[in-house]
């Protein structure tokens, strides 16, 4: 149902939400919803091909360039393919970065790093496996190294 709103087409979503109220089978069939989650999975899959940049033995990252909203769906099919490093993965979309810590097989806790974006002063969420955290632009040359420096610190476990 949100393929409209990933792929930033926002008549779309208008029209997804008449299509629910009047027959909500119909979004099963529709045309524009059928094709925008066609160009999400082309994207999803074009973008995992990529070849990460190795930070440490535990820590690989991966600069998504797209302008659709897929960095949690990203993150989260690079962390199947890669199950024994912590993905690390970082968007730029109206102005802010985001940036996703996502872990499987690693000993890692992302709260730790959630708790360390805190200290920085930017905004953080997640549980135990993914940790996001939003960095505005004028502060990514200041802060990402910092965040970086700490997944890796945390991810290789001297805390």
């Amino acid at each position: 149902i949100d393929s409209n709103y990933i792929v930033d087409d926002y008549d779309g979503i208008i029209e997804t939400i008449r299509l629910l109220q009047d027959d909500p089978l119909a979004i099963f069939t529709d045309t524009r919803l059928r094709t925008n989650l066609t160009k999400i999975d082309q994207a999803i899959a074009g973008l995992i091909e990529q070849p990460p940049v190795k930070l440490s033995d535990h820590v690989w990252f991966w600069e998504i360039e797209t302008h659709f909203n897929i960095l949690s769906h990203v993150t989260r099919a690079l962390s199947r393919q890669y199950p024994d490093v912590v993905i690390f993965t970082r968007q730029l979309k109206n102005s802010q970065y985001t940036c996703y810590a996502r872990k499987r097989n690693v000993q890692f806790d992302a709260r730790q790093l959630i708790a360390y974006a805190h200290t920085l002063g930017l905004n953080s969420g997640g549980k135990e496996e993914v940790a996001g955290v939003i960095i505005p632009s004028d502060q990514l040359a200041e802060v990402f190294p910092q965040l970086q420096q700490q997944l890796i610190t945390l991810a290789n476990g001297h805390q």
